[in-house]
């Protein structure tokens, strides 16, 4: 799921694959994890998550015009005839549990590590932007 705003989200579900007249998702992500045990540790679920981070290699971003009206996805690198669009799910799309979700947004808030290996590294990698208050908007 990438939240746009209160309104409006584009949802995939990865776990439904019975209707066949569904429109299919046309951007994959570069990047993906699988999380089975909501009980894993604090340290394990910030290595899962910040792997995926270091592996996304995206070449596409969500973006939107200031009235949130028009949403479009626009190009980060170069991107050649053949090539795959890519673009980040973020964490949200792959943790399916709402109390690991939850834990993750914690850490975000209260580990100043993790929280500050999401300011340089995960908002320019995932949103390629430096705004905070963009990249939010991406993963909440």
């Amino acid at each position: 799921m990438i939240g746009i705003n209160d309104e409006l989200e584009i949802y995939g579900n990865k776990n439904n694959m019975s209707y066949n007249e569904k429109i299919g998702h046309i951007i994959n992500d570069s990047a993906s994890f699988t999380i089975d045990d909501e009980n894993i540790d604090d340290i394990t679920l910030k290595n899962i998550i910040c792997k995926y981070v270091l592996n996304s290699n995206n070449n596409a971003v969500l973006k939107s015009n200031n009235d949130k009206t028009i949403y479009y996805i626009i190009a980060i690198k170069d991107i050649n005839e053949g090539d795959e669009i890519l673009m980040s799910y973020t964490p949200k799309f792959w943790i399916n549990n709402k109390k690991l979700y939850r834990r993750f947004e914690s850490l975000l808030i209260n580990d100043i590590n993790f929280n500050q290996f999401f300011l340089k590294i995960g908002i320019q990698k995932i949103c390629n932007t430096t705004s905070i208050l963009e990249a939010l908007h991406m993963f909440m």
